[in-house]
């Protein structure tokens, strides 16, 4: 949960600069300056653009959070070709995508250009997701801390029934 409040403290700093913003626009337009009310409401814009985004991340996360199949302290992420390893606190697989510290990945909600899940694979220590898009492929590897082989079948029951990518499960 920590990840949905760092997101709802962003949004909360973005609502607070747009809603600063707007007022200064609107007060240099009552003042007619010009210039000033272009660059304020240029401000203001992007601003609104960020504010929309960071919404969009907390539904999403939200949703992620409400569906989870699978919360573990942390994770190892290997990005891009060259296997570039980043380590990250709480880690959710949900139904709907995966929170990796304070990025949400949401599974085939962009359509062709959006993050797919393309290999789950599970041994005795790990669960690795392998996702991403054209451009950027990301390999997750969660310490699960399962030690019971039902809870395992379980899980890989839960994936495939939710996402339709089959577990590969070895080691067991």
């Amino acid at each position: 949960m920590a990840t949905v409040k760092s997101i709802q403290k962003r949004l909360v700093i973005f609502s607070v600069l747009f809603v600063g913003g707007t007022l200064l626009t609107l007060w240099f337009a009552i003042s007619v300056i010009l210039e000033a009310v272009i660059t304020m409401g240029v401000v203001s814009t992007f601003l609104l653009f960020f504010l929309i985004k960071q919404w969009s991340q907390l539904c999403n996360a939200r949703l992620i959070c409400e569906n989870r199949i699978l919360t573990v302290p942390s994770a190892i992420i290997a990005k891009g070709q060259d296997g570039h390893e980043i380590y990250t606190e709480e880690t959710i697989v949900s139904t709907f995508g995966i929170l990796l510290g304070d990025e949400v990945f949401r599974w085939g909600f962009d359509g062709l250009h959006g993050v797919r899940l393309n290999a789950i694979k599970v041994d005795r220590a790990n669960i690795t997701l392998e996702f991403g898009n054209r451009e950027q492929k990301l390999r997750v590897k969660l310490l699960h801390g399962l030690t019971d082989e039902q809870a395992v079948a379980e899980i890989k029951r839960k994936l495939w029934h939710e996402t339709g990518v089959k577990a590969e499960i070895s080691d067991w």
